[in-house]
């Protein structure tokens, strides 16, 4: 059992790939703390898209037990049809769950994971050796996470919805 002694926090619990993810983790010996916007079904109720809400959580979880483990898996579809006939309000909300969703989460845990140098390893394939190479999380992935600029994210997404648009 891989996870055996870890504590996951895994947002977007309660079905789907959440669930699914929350399953294994289980099955590998970790301590999952599921949660989902409506609760229930081994999870416990959170809205990421509310910063406070979310902080509050995870001030919650760590007042009990360490975080070892962070899954932003919360998301939802949001509108589906051309952007002139969608509703406003639902892409908002998309946005909200899908982007900020992620932020508040990573906002609420990088202090917590940077002070006590939790889940500090990962795993990439080198491709000139085509050996696994184990880095240093706090200095690779959650800096990454920690430095996303709004600019950068909003750019980036823009490009791709303008590509998917010219080419339907």
């Amino acid at each position: 059992m891989i996870l055996e002694g870890k504590v996951a926090l895994i947002t977007g619990a309660s079905r789907g790939l959440g669930k699914e993810i929350s399953n294994l983790f289980r099955k590998e010996g970790a301590y999952v703390i599921g949660c989902s916007s409506s609760g229930g079904n081994r999870t416990e109720k959170c809205d990421v898209s509310d910063y406070y809400e979310v902080n509050s959580f995870v001030g919650d979880i760590l007042n009990n037990q360490n975080i070892d483990i962070v899954v932003c898996n919360a998301g939802i579809y949001g509108p589906i049809g051309p952007l002139e006939e969608t509703d406003l309000k639902e892409w908002m909300e998309a946005i909200s769950v899908n982007l900020f969703g992620v932020v508040n989460v990573c906002r609420s845990v990088i202090p917590y994971m940077k002070k006590t140098k939790r889940n500090t390893g990962w795993e990439y394939t080198d491709k000139k050796t085509g050996k696994q190479v184990i880095s240093d999380k706090t200095k690779a992935m959650w800096l990454m996470a920690a430095e996303l600029e709004p600019y950068a994210v909003i750019k980036g997404k823009r490009f791709n919805f303008y590509s998917e648009r010219r080419n339907t």
